[in-house]
């Protein structure tokens, strides 16, 4: 009932992105963007907004992979998702890579196709857990 190897990277990136997007949002946005201008308020709450949830998206998938009862089946399915999720980021930085920096481009691009690929991994090698 704990957290894989794959489970905590992805926790601390999503404690990066919920960090930078509440707190740092006008950083965040120049240093992965090609635009430098000063952002703009609703610019500024889409960010906010965004990391309010990644901080949910965190403490649902923490509590979804360790609550007890939680079916192999069931994290399998989550995994599915998440590859899902993580895939389709990495293919709309992709589609809105002309906005971005090129070298913050190619780091998340890689990076969201790399989650989404290793909980692709996991949920096809997942094992039934054993009871406690």
């Amino acid at each position: 009932m704990s957290l894989t190897n794959i489970d905590k990277f992805e926790k601390a990136c999503q404690v990066y992105y919920t960090s930078a997007l509440l707190f740092m949002p006008a950083w965040w946005l120049r240093d992965n963007f090609l635009d430098q201008s000063a952002p703009a308020g609703r610019e500024l709450a889409c960010c906010n907004v965004v990391g309010v949830l990644c901080g949910c998206i965190f403490a649902l998938t923490y509590w979804c992979r360790t609550i007890k009862g939680v079916s192999t089946d069931d994290k399998t399915l989550l995994d599915y998702v998440q590859a899902g999720c993580w895939g389709t980021s990495g293919l709309l930085t992709l589609w809105h890579g002309a906005s971005y920096k090129t070298d913050k481009m190619v780091i998340n691009f890689g990076l969201q196709l790399g989650m989404g690929a290793a909980f692709m991994y996991q949920g096809m090698n997942r094992k039934v857990e054993k009871k406690e």
